[in-house]
């Protein structure tokens, strides 16, 4: 009898948690994403297109190389440029301080492969992609079509394949 109410009680609890998941549609469509702040703004990339976060520690300057091209960096035994899209992306950069990092972009359907220079690293962030608003004339993007969205906070969400496939970003 004990045995029975038992197994009455963990089936009624299944079909709790089964029904909760269902009804939080959010969990299955939030996309994780990387946030960062670039020129006093706030940024976010989706993980998915991210290979890597790590501090910034400086750069190998190139000649003759487009201006938006700080250098190179040996990551991980790999020799991959470090880009500066805060002219793109309609903000201005300010000099780079202790909280700078690199963000390591790598598109697994190409080979191409570079690193994002940002003010700063805020964390992970989960972006419910149905919530995102439409950009407005209050944004000024010079490449909107790298842009997704822009959250409730005013955090800009990137397309990162649209960004590792930017024409201007191009050698």
């Amino acid at each position: 009898m004990q045995d029975e109410r038992e197994i009455e009680i963990l089936e009624k609890r299944a079909l709790e948690l089964a029904r909760i998941s269902q009804e939080d549609p959010r969990r299955e469509t939030s996309i994780d994403a990387v946030a960062f702040v670039l020129g006093g703004r706030e940024f976010a990339l989706g993980l998915e297109y991210v290979r890597e976060v790590r501090p910034f520690s400086g750069v190998t300057p190139l000649p003759a190389v487009p201006r938006f091209v700080m250098g190179i960096a040996a990551i991980r035994g790999e020799v991959i440029s470090v880009v500066d899209v805060s002219e793109l992306l309609g903000v201005t950069q300010p000099p780079l301080t202790a909280d700078a990092g690199l963000i390591v972009l790598q598109d697994k359907g190409s080979a191409m492969t570079f690193a994002l220079v940002v003010n700063g690293i805020l964390g992970v962030v989960k972006i419910d992609p149905e919530e995102l608003l439409t950009l407005s004339a209050s944004y000024d993007y010079k490449e909107s079509r790298i842009v997704q969205g822009v959250t409730a906070s005013g955090m800009v969400f990137l397309d990162g394949r649209a960004l590792l496939n930017e024409p201007s970003l191009k050698l």
